[in-house]
């Protein structure tokens, strides 16, 4: 059970007195608490997970046990609330991240996150009761961010190998030899930017009272000046040309690349 993006509790009398309270936060959780016992009581062979999100990324106020166990599907993951759910029955914990990119976030439709904030990420998964994992807007640039989804599941299976080898194998499979070591100091640059401008934080996406546009021309500002647009076309132009002409993995990252470049040289006329 969960509530959709952006939700807006319904006006009517009785929803606005339903369970007493004016927080729909609360109301939501009661709500599918409610429903989970009754469904169990109708289907006893169905696992029911609630969605910990926007109104409800919060714990219960009015109760502390569930009447029937439950697994909590967390968006995001945060570690106060993991340790609040500690006295909750819960047989499962679920999770959201929020690693690629995506136009609800402020890298927009680019890559999002480093190898060093993901392999991070991997190792403090590891240390919580988290056991099933959902990459929200993973099939955004998804060419360009390529080589940061394949090291993500690389990191799931062992959270030790070095981030340079996977780069570096990402590279070799996908472009062949000789356009390897180009696209690895392309792919490189991109990191450090991520890096040293990182768009990870406590961005509520369902608080409307955020200046989100600002948010992101800044971040592109921060990550893709003048110059560095310039060194990536270059590392960009030259690996390219030495692909094979029917490499499949080069049309969508022409695609994805220039759509960088060109938001990065509108993002540069911003005061």
């Amino acid at each position: 059970f969960g509530q959709s993006d952006g939700f807006m509790g319904c006006e009517c009398e009785n929803c606005q007195k339903m369970y007493d309270t004016k927080d729909w936060g609360e109301k939501l959780w009661c709500l599918h608490r409610d429903l989970a016992a009754r469904l169990k009581a109708e289907r006893p062979d169905v696992q029911v997970a609630i969605s910990c999100y926007g109104p409800t990324h919060k714990l219960p106020k009015s109760f502390d046990k569930f009447p029937v166990d439950m697994i909590i599907d967390m968006a995001p993951v945060d570690a106060r609330l993991l340790e609040g759910w500690k006295k909750f029955n819960v047989v499962g914990m679920a999770a959201w991240t929020y690693f690629v990119g995506g136009a609800y976030k402020p890298c927009g439709y680019s890559p999002a996150s480093s190898f060093a904030e993901l392999q991070a990420q991997n190792h403090y998964y590891r240390s919580t009761p988290v056991t099933s994992l959902y990459n929200c807007g993973i099939l955004t640039a998804k060419a360009m961010s390529g080589p940061w989804i394949y090291a993500w599941g690389r990191w799931c299976n062992d959270e030790n190998e070095d981030a340079a080898e996977i780069l570096h194998d990402y590279c070799l499979y996908a472009f062949g030899e000789k356009a390897a070591p180009v696209f690895e100091k392309f792919f490189r640059l991109v990191d450090e930017r991520m890096q040293a401008h990182s768009v990870d934080g406590p961005i509520d996406y369902n608080d409307f009272s955020q200046d989100l546009s600002s948010m992101a021309i800044m971040a592109w500002q921060a990550r893709y000046p003048r110059e560095v647009v310039e060194q990536l076309t270059k590392y960009f132009d030259e690996a390219v040309s030495l692909c094979d002409k029917g490499n499949g993995m080069v049309p969508p990252l022409v695609t994805e690349f220039t759509y960088l470049r060109l938001s990065a040289g509108r993002y540069l006329y911003f005061p």
